[in-house]
């Protein structure tokens, strides 16, 4: 029995070898064939579907850019993108024409002409989709700076019914609103940028303010008899030094005039003696000269009086209030 099973296993392994064996034969017959057909379809497949992917791509920057037209949002860069990824589509398309090889003469020609000034070999349609991606990107960042422009507006009016003023600011925002709408997003997030930096430290100097304020409130509410006392003091200390000041100026004054007085007296004198003693001094000289110091003493003994007067009052000023 023992011998019979053996005989049994080795002819079924026999049997699974000789069909395993036919199998790679046919491998190794057809293998080639079908891997090709089987590569060439898969590719094609690939192809079909990225290509597709292209042009689905194109079909929703289209749809972005009219979006971005109903809200009036400038289009220039987006255009300008589009156009290129539409160029590099219709390279791509010559470029698969000239890789298959199915495609007809008269295709490849037209392909070979088209491409001809370009290196073509590494030109496919996933090219064109890092064209429409930076389409998408920029519709955010588009979003994303008008929000920001709305945010600003918001906070510079908050600011503004606070008592803050915003002129400055305003006049930020008006230049990024126009940066916004001349697709210049880069001037516009930095001058949006400066308006928030700017209104921060207009907050702070208000919160410092404010703060200052309330410190000097409560202080006066504490203190306000006592600082209002030092005040009067003061105020009285620096009005009766005001006039202990003026009195000694007003004195100076006087002495200064009676020693101008006495220095003119004395010119006159010298005068006199050079004219009539000395002969030396001619008559329209010795005149001009006497009326000019006769009119200066003069005006001297004028103003010694009324100084006087006011020394006068001054003193008795003094004397009553020591009293």
């Amino acid at each position: 029995m023992e011998e019979i099973e053996h005989a049994r296993r080795k002819s079924e392994f026999v049997a699974v070898f000789i069909i395993l064996a036919g199998c790679a034969l046919l491998l190794i017959i057809f293998g080639s064939g079908l891997g090709f057909t089987g590569f060439a379809v898969s590719a094609g497949s690939s192809d079909g579907i990225l290509k597709e992917t292209a042009l689905n791509a194109i079909t929703e920057s289209e749809g972005i850019i009219a979006d971005m037209i109903k809200n009036n949002f400038s289009i220039t860069y987006m255009n300008d993108t589009l156009i290129e990824a539409k160029r590099v589509f219709e390279q791509a398309r010559y470029a698969e024409i000239l890789r298959s090889s199915t495609a007809k003469e008269t295709e490849k020609k037209e392909a070979e002409s088209a491409l001809k000034l370009i290196d073509w070999k590494g030109i496919t349609y996933a090219s064109v989709l890092n064209y429409t991606e930076r389409i998408m990107e920029r519709e955010k960042e588009a979003f994303v700076v008008f929000d920001s422009i709305n945010l600003a507006e918001k906070d510079i009016e908050n600011y503004e019914r606070s008592g803050i003023s915003a002129k400055e600011e305003r006049g930020m925002l008006k230049e990024a609103k126009m940066a916004f709408y001349e697709d210049r997003y880069e001037d516009a997030k930095g001058l949006l940028n400066n308006v928030k930096q700017s209104l921060e430290k207009k907050s702070a100097e208000a919160t410092t303010l404010k703060a200052l304020n309330t410190a000097a409130l409560s202080f006066f509410q504490r203190y306000g008899i006592y600082v209002l006392a030092v005040l009067v003091v003061l105020l009285i200390i620096g009005f009766i030094s005001y006039k202990r000041i003026g009195k000694v100026l007003l004195a100076r004054k006087i002495n200064r005039l009676k020693a101008e007085e006495e220095a003119v007296i004395e010119l006159i004198k010298r005068t006199q003696t050079e004219r009539y003693t000395k002969g030396k001094m001619p008559e329209l000289i010795y005149r001009t000269r006497m009326i000019k110091y006769g009119e200066k003493l003069n005006q001297i003994k004028r103003t010694i009086p009324v100084l006087e007067n006011r020394l006068k009052r001054k003193h008795k000023f003094f004397s009553n209030s020591q009293r």
